[in-house]
């Protein structure tokens, strides 16, 4: 059992190993400047208190090419738009790749927005309705992150971005936006 101890105090070569974590975002993205601040023309209506809008981007690239770090870093410029300018703004990040079905990825949303959301027990169309009348009731804006979409069926995809797209066309006063 000694040599175990002996091992976790000698030196690492690494000085911050959370920066090989997939979740690390870099302070500042090299070469990305172009593209942040097209995200921030693009999703800036949505910041605007008089205007309710649905706002959506797609981001593509090749695999590597930053695509989760801009979307990340985008989400963390709305959590300080919201500190800062007092916006009633939540960012919600969904990897794909993990929920995989439009249902899970409504329920991710929905967990995100209420923890106390059951996991089981509604259908995607209540889930649907629950996150917009959370968002209604509460005013907020949604950006919204669905990372690696590709990863739900084609079909179901196109329903989920449908279905989310058209929440505030549904109302006759919406009280809520949405960035996706």
């Amino acid at each position: 059992i000694d040599y175990m101890d002996e091992e976790i105090t000698k030196p690492s070569v690494f000085i911050d190993e959370s920066k090989l974590s997939s979740q690390y975002v870099p302070p500042n993205l090299l070469y990305r400047t172009d593209n942040l601040k097209t995200c921030a023309r693009h999703f800036k209506s949505i910041l605007n208190r008089d205007q309710n809008l649905t706002r959506k981007m797609v981001i593509t690239g090749p695999v590597g090419s930053g695509k989760t770090s801009i979307a990340k870093k985008v989400g963390q410029w709305m959590i300080k738009k919201r500190e800062t300018e007092n916006v009633n703004i939540v960012y919600v990040y969904i990897n794909c790749r993990n929920t995989k079905t439009q249902f899970m990825t409504l329920s991710a949303i929905a967990k995100n927005l209420n923890p106390h959301v059951p996991s089981r027990g509604y259908s995607a169309d209540e889930l649907m309705e629950m996150i917009v009348e959370i968002l209604e009731s509460k005013k907020l804006t949604l950006f919204l992150v669905l990372d690696e979409i590709d990863h739900v069926p084609i079909s179901e995809s196109n329903e989920l971005l449908y279905s989310l797209s058209r929440t505030i066309d549904e109302r006759e006063a919406p009280q809520h936006k949405l960035g996706i």
